[in-house]
């Protein structure tokens, strides 16, 4: 077995689902030394309302540890990410790289891992974020199900088939899906279908019969699992219709995704059990049940019961899935088939008449070459020999590895520095900026008014204290020269060497305005208390109509902010012509670009705050 390892795994799964696989091959690799960060399930699929339940869910558990992350067991830690849960959407991938990576890699420098191995059961686009992200020394690949039949096919079969470009090891579940995966990676792909815990089964054996199901009479015809989709619901009820002596047991949850209405006085829906509790209700069963349709889905599917049922030596059930069809040839037939509904009642009821004989034994023995531990050391001697390939590769061919990896690194620098000349000529040699800066500048001709209202610069346009004043005390003064308004308010409350409505009505009043025309409001630190204080200077005078001023790409914001805080007062929208502060029009200069950030910037806090 590997040991000393740090693993990260992206499972399909949560952790404390239906215990599986996933799990077993998790737990082991912990209990043998490694380090395992379980990173529970980021969808393979577009979410829906059923999937409300499980969201919640996924909240609580993120509570339960630090960011998310908690430990679950010596070497273990299982990881809830809270995720935008749309793993085909470019932006929400972005996003949840900026959310989740950050975590991740505060977590990986904490406890000291160099280059983890990248284990993962999910062929998404944020698996390969991640390997991208980590650089890990080897990806592990295990694929068990046919993800195409659950998720959107084109999105999917690209960014598997990167994933098995990209992963140093692949195991399969199956063969048709390893036939599958042979077609984009270059080694051999290892079959490994799940196993059994034998240790489990076999710490339990002989345990009593659980007190629920001590309720129900003999016979018992028993699943273990969740109700998905892939159960054939109407398989199972047609048993218990057409047996009322027979009694259908149940024990796993139903999940949203299972809408078919299973019911009736033998039917017997136990809900989900500890593991540790499972092989205690498979020996309580007369005959085990692996009822799943047959789709496209369950083409690939290796039910993991299946080897669980014949280690207690229970008969088996189950329909023709292609995966229990190849076991049953490797193993001579040891599963009974039924293929219609009438051949799986004829194979019940042959089960039921079973003697006891030998083929309990027999079971057994089959179930016992399926055990986890071999299994898992299969899988990890698989591994290290490969990283030993990988080791001999570098030792033998690094001078043309590190020419490769100079290439990548003058690659990526190529590509980075062609984004950011594009993006500096759009930006700077373009009219792009003033294109899109226009929404932002309302202007509308002088009518007479009872009062012209000028927003002071404060820091805003310039990014400088005390710049930008001067233009709209000019644009003001104008204004009230030519008749518009036969006073000035001046807002502002910013104070620098002298307070800014200070200084502006000292301008105004050198240029000709009238001492005794000018009203200043010293309280406002941003365009909100602007509006909020010069209003109530309005309604004290009684005031109804303004002449507002500020810098050109301001007015949107302020006209806004009028509008929802002040709607008894009618602006009329007047701002400075020019401004070399934003430019409007000229070569675009970096403080120019900075502006007009600023002012989408504060849009969109306005409207978070509801001052908008």
């Amino acid at each position: 077995m590997l040991s000393g390892k740090q693993i990260i795994c992206l499972s399909s799964i949560n952790w404390e689902f239906n215990w599986q696989g996933h799990q077993e091959v998790m737990a082991r690799f912990a209990a043998a030394g490694n380090t395992v960060l379980f990173i529970e399930n980021t969808g393979i699929r577009m979410p829906r309302w059923r999937d409300l339940p499980r969201l919640r869910q996924r909240l609580r558990d993120w509570r339960k540890g630090v960011q998310g992350i908690r430990q679950v067991q010596e070497n273990l830690y299982v990881c809830s990410p809270v995720v935008l849960p749309f793993p085909y959407s470019r932006l929400a991938q972005r996003i949840n790289r900026w959310l989740f990576m950050g975590i991740i890699r505060r977590w990986v420098r904490l406890l000291g891992f160099e280059r983890p191995i990248l284990w993962t059961f999910l062929p998404t686009r944020f698996t390969l974020a991640l390997i991208e992200e980590l650089n890990p020394e080897m990806v592990v690949y295990y694929c068990i199900a046919d993800f195409e039949q659950v998720g959107p096919v084109r999105k999917i079969q690209r960014a598997e088939q990167r994933l098995l470009r990209r992963a140093d090891v692949v195991f399969a579940q199956g063969e048709a899906i390893a036939q599958r995966c042979r077609r984009h990676h270059a080694h051999p792909i290892e079959i490994f279908p799940f196993g059994v815990n034998l240790e489990r089964f076999q710490q339990h054996e002989g345990a009593a019969l659980p007190e629920d199901l001590q309720r129900i009479a003999s016979p018992r015809l028993g699943y273990v699992g969740a109700l998905q989709r892939h159960v054939d619901g109407p398989l199972l009820q047609e048993m218990a219709r057409r047996h009322p002596e027979w009694n259908v047991v149940i024990v796993g949850p139903q999940v949203e995704e299972f809408t078919y209405a299973l019911e009736g006085r033998n039917i017997h829906k136990l809900g989900a059990k500890p593991h540790d509790a499972i092989p205690a209700y498979i020996a309580g069963f007369d005959v085990c049940l692996i009822p799943y349709a047959l789709n496209a889905y369950t083409q690939t599917v290796y039910p993991t019961k299946l080897t669980e049922y014949l280690m207690v030596g229970k008969p088996v059930v189950s329909t023709p899935l292609p995966e229990v069809l190849a076991f049953n040839a490797r193993y001579d037939e040891v599963v009974a088939i039924g293929r219609t509904c009438d051949e799986f009642e004829v194979q019940v009821r042959r089960a039921l008449e079973e003697t006891v004989d030998g083929r309990g034994p027999r079971r057994r023995a089959v179930a016992e070459q399926q055990g986890w531990t071999a299994r898992v050391e299969a899988m990890s001697e698989v591994m290290a020999g490969r990283l030993l390939d990988a080791e001999r590769l570098r030792t033998a061919q690094w001078a043309e590895l590190l020419r490769r990896a100079t290439r990548a690194v003058l690659r990526r620098t190529l590509r980075l520095s062609v984004v950011l000349g594009i993006a500096y000529l759009a930006l700077f040699q373009t009219p792009l900026l003033w294109w899109v800066a226009a929404p932002l500048k309302t202007v509308e001709p002088p009518a007479p008014a009872d009062a012209i209202v000028v927003f002071a610069g404060g820091v805003g346009e310039s990014g400088k204290a005390g710049q930008g004043y001067e233009e709209r005390v000019q644009q003001a003064v104008a204004l009230y020269q030519q008749g518009y308004a036969p006073h000035i308010i001046f807002s502002s409350g910013h104070t620098f060497a002298f307070r800014e409505t200070d200084v502006m009505r000292a301008l105004a009043v050198s240029l000709g305005v009238a001492p005794e025309a000018i009203l200043l409001e010293n309280q406002a630190g941003n365009t909100a208390e602007n509006v909020q204080f010069t209003h109530q200077i309005l309604q004290a005078n009684r005031w109804t109509r303004i002449l507002l001023v500020s810098a050109p790409y301001h007015m949107r914001r302020a006209d806004l902010v009028w509008r929802k805080q002040a709607p008894d007062i009618h602006v009329v929208n007047t701002p400075i012509p020019l401004s070399r502060f934003y430019g409007d029009g000229t070569a675009v200069q970096w403080h120019h670009v900075q502006a007009i950030l600023h002012e989408y910037l504060g849009m969109l806090y306005y409207w978070w705050r509801g001052y908008l």
